[in-house]
């Protein structure tokens, strides 16, 4: 949910609950008021009321057609007024409304009458319910003016916020120059691009003196080591070297291969982690297996690997072609690396997914290690490790995912569309 809407949300809820508390505080305000005024008017009648009866005016008893004024004798020979709510039928209406009610004693020629008045609540209630109407219109004028108001002056608020998260989304490390974000007149939002602008170009400084170190670092160890197997390729062709010495060089020879084949493929890491291969079209994986595997097959025969595969489909994946043709030869030669002798290798296409199958020994590692660099079981000496790790990385900036299972002995690869 964007920032925008939530304040949005909460700006109508705190209107909400202050209009409600008003609404009811008004409201109690009102019939308090008005039963005060009844209260009045109900005191000022009964003296008139009063006055006519010791000026025998009225004749007694008395009870009017209206039910406002009923005067019958009492045997109570004291008492006090006394207010209280009622209901008295009402003609226009044709139905009972409430009222106000006063009950008071009075003497007349010896003898206690009680008097009570009443007085309707008709005209009140139609007064409060026009105040109702009144303030619940204004209520929803005022939400409505109040979050257009509030939304356009959000909109105008935010939109330096959203022109900066803009270029941060299309900000990418690699770019040689970097065109900065915009101004604002927001003291806020132009000290956040200053910042932002001095992060960006320190990131992209960074990431070109990296990349130059990187590059440098792994030619540079190239040539040594070239010169090293070189001799050491001499030293092997010695005739004259003891089988004992032959198999110190042949170590060290080994070591040096190692060594190179790490460097390149950590050069190759970091260039798939920085998103360097950006050139991009559709690629049929399922055929690019069934050609690797054909190229593979004098490999497979010396171990005797029985290989089976069903690809009548076609798994298309949008992703830079020297990155699929990484990620199908890592995958094969993971599978023969870490096969046994007169196994197999299974690769099928099913519901969209690229599965590889293959015998070998049991996994004696964390399974979720497997993807994780320099992570190996020791099967083989010239490994480094890397092999599934650069696969991870490849379906990462591939739109791709990779899982691993084992099933009765069975390693199993399954490569999905994300």
């Amino acid at each position: 949910m964007k920032l925008q809407t939530k304040i949005n949300r909460r700006f109508i809820t705190l209107l909400l609950l202050v209009f409600v508390v008003a609404g009811c505080g008004l409201y109690f305000t009102l019939v308090t008021v008005i039963n005060s005024n009844i209260d009045e008017i109900l005191s000022n009648r009964a003296e008139t009321v009063r006055a006519s009866l010791h000026q025998n005016k009225i004749t007694l008893p008395f009870h009017s057609p209206d039910q406002t004024i009923d005067i019958q004798l009492s045997n109570e020979q004291s008492g006090e007024r006394q207010f209280s709510d009622t209901t008295i039928y009402a003609a226009s209406e044709k139905s009972m409304v409430s009222a106000r009610k006063l009950v008071f004693p009075d003497r007349i020629n010896g003898k206690t009458y009680k008097v009570t008045l009443v007085l309707s609540h008709l005209e009140a209630d139609d007064f409060v319910e026009v105040a109702f109407w009144f303030m619940l219109g204004t209520f929803i004028f005022i939400i409505l003016a109040l979050y257009f108001l509030n939304r356009k002056l959000s909109a105008t608020i935010w939109n330096p916020f959203y022109r900066t998260l803009k270029e941060l989304t299309n900000f990418q490390v690699d770019q040689k120059t970097v065109k900065g974000l915009p101004s604002s007149t927001i003291d806020e939002f132009g000290q956040m691009n200053n910042v932002l602008n001095q992060m960006m170009r320190k990131m992209t400084d960074d990431y070109a003196n990296l990349k130059e170190f990187s590059e440098n670092a792994s030619h540079e160890m190239q040539t040594p080591l070239a010169v090293v197997k070189s001799k050491l390729e001499t030293l092997l062709t010695d005739r004259n070297l003891s089988e004992e010495h032959r198999k110190q060089v042949q170590t060290a020879y080994d070591a040096a291969s190692r060594v190179s084949k790490l460097g390149q493929t950590l050069l190759l890491l970091s260039k798939i982690e920085n998103n360097q291969f950006v050139e991009k079209r559709s690629i049929d994986l399922s055929a690019l297996v069934a050609e690797r595997l054909d190229e593979l097959d004098e490999l497979l025969a010396l171990r005797n690997i029985e290989v089976a595969y069903d690809l009548q489909q076609s798994f298309v994946v949008n992703m830079n072609p020297l990155l699929a043709d990484l990620l199908v030869t890592n995958l094969l030669e993971n599978a023969i690396k870490h096969n046994v002798n007169n196994g197999f290798i299974h690769v099928t296409l099913h519901s969209s997914k690229l599965i590889f199958r293959n015998t070998g020994k049991r996994l004696q590692g964390n399974p979720q290690s497997l993807f994780s660099r320099f992570a190996k079981e020791g099967v083989t000496k010239d490994s480094c490790g890397l092999g599934l790790s650069i696969v991870a990385e490849i379906c990462k900036v591939s739109s791709l995912s990779i899982d691993y299972t084992c099933v009765e002995g069975e390693h199993c690869l399954t490569l999905s569309l994300q």
